[in-house]
């Protein structure tokens, strides 16, 4: 997918991967804008979802590529996030899926990248993004930009 998307009209998740026929899939050179829209819905606004486990699609299956790259993610409670929506949580990703979210910029969300924090999660590749400050991601990072969860490898 690419182009220009504004969140806040219709729906709370800008873009959505889910299932077992997700296939390889490349989200690239998108502007994606939350509008800043505060949600109570679970998980809440997000740039980018990746549903792990939905009913009646199926978990993403081992082997699966998912590229997030080149994205402007901006003004969402997630700027990205994993989430499992059988078991009510993030995370979820089978061993084998390989997700990378590089290249983009993620800032002036609530949480820039969120997955699981248990210690048997897929680690995420969330290198070489801009948070919205030199000193890196928040959270789990050493910096002061947008937050980074546990089990997501990232370099400021």
């Amino acid at each position: 997918m690419t182009g220009a998307f504004a969140g806040g009209a219709t729906g709370i998740y800008a873009i959505s991967v889910r299932g077992s026929g997700a296939g390889s899939t490349m989200i690239t050179n998108n502007t994606l804008d939350g509008g800043s829209i505060a949600s109570t819905s679970t998980p809440p606004s997000t740039g980018v979802l990746i549903r792990s486990n939905a009913p009646g699609y199926g978990q993403i299956a081992t082997g699966t590529p998912i590229n997030v790259n080149h994205n402007v993610i901006k003004h969402f409670s997630n700027g990205s996030a994993v989430y499992d929506f059988v078991a009510n949580a993030y995370g979820g990703l089978v061993t084998g899926v390989n997700l990378t979210v590089n290249r983009n910029a993620i800032t002036g969300n609530d949480a820039g990248l969120r997955n699981a924090i248990t210690a048997n999660s897929v680690l995420i590749n969330g290198t070489c993004n801009w948070w919205g400050n030199l000193d890196g991601p928040s959270g789990a990072g050493p910096g002061s930009g947008d937050s980074v969860s546990p089990n997501v490898s990232f370099d400021p």
